[in-house]
């Protein structure tokens, strides 16, 4: 049976295109999962939501863990990224509805978590949580900087609470609007919590990883006008992944 379910991850996932990176999807899905089954708090739920169901699922013995089809067709929005990824979202968010969690949380696929993370987050109570204090890893140079202000750099960051900004009912219009990290983007989000009069707290420890370099995080492919200037910076102020990385987040490379 899950337990009182203090925060609901939500994961939206890439489509099964080509083979050898659907294998590394899965991988970096799993090592996400490894993330969160190390958690020192077990009270949380998953949704994972996207056109093509991982074989991981078959072996998942943990209904803490969910997978949730979604199906476009032929239709253009299966083509537009942006609104796939925010469709998978509201999929995961309404399907997330039914554990009645505290706080829902957006997760890419290959985001790790701090293993006290869900244990500090089911004895907050403010709107928002920002996990603000995170590492970002590069995996190319085996090197980690700590940033103080990840909202502002990556969706996977916010938690809302539900009794401040509910989860949808189901993914019509509508309700798919309501959930904040699918209508504001992620570098607004202080704004819009400032807007709505909503306060926020920042986890104490550095609370996730955010993976570059492992060749198919959007940032890697989309933004290379900034990939030399951000290696530099890893090469000269970054910190070598150790044993803590594997202890603390379940980072493979780490072991």
């Amino acid at each position: 049976m899950i337990p009182q379910t203090a925060v609901s991850f939500l994961t939206p996932l890439r489509k099964k295109l080509d083979p050898a990176v659907w294998e590394e999807t899965c991988r970096l899905l799993s090592q996400t999962i490894g993330s969160l089954q190390n958690q020192s708090n077990s009270a949380f739920t998953m949704v994972v939501a996207g056109h093509d169901r991982p074989a991981l699922f078959d072996d998942l013995e943990d209904e803490r863990f969910q997978f949730a089809s979604i199906h476009f067709g032929d239709r253009a929005l299966d083509r537009a990224w942006q609104i796939d990824k925010s469709w998978k979202l509201a999929t995961a968010a309404a399907t997330a509805s039914k554990h009645s969690p505290r706080y829902y949380m957006s997760l890419d696929a290959d985001d790790l978590l701090h293993r006290d993370l869900v244990a500090w987050m089911a004895q907050q109570n403010d709107p928002a949580i920002l996990c603000d204090r995170a590492w970002e890893v590069d995996l190319d140079l085996g090197k980690a900087l700590v940033r103080k202000d990840m909202s502002h750099r990556c969706q996977s960051t916010v938690a809302f609470k539900t009794s401040d900004f509910p989860l949808p009912k189901d993914c019509s219009w509508d309700e798919w609007v309501k959930v904040p990290f699918i209508s504001v983007g992620h570098g607004d989000v202080k704004t819009y919590l400032e807007e709505q009069g909503r306060k926020w707290t920042v986890p104490p420890m550095n609370s996730m990883i955010y993976l570059r370099g492992h060749g198919s995080n959007v940032s890697d492919t989309a933004y290379t006008q900034h990939k030399l200037r951000r290696r530099l910076g890893f090469q000269l102020f970054g910190t070598k992944i150790g044993a803590s990385f594997w202890q603390d987040f379940r980072l493979e490379e780490a072991k």
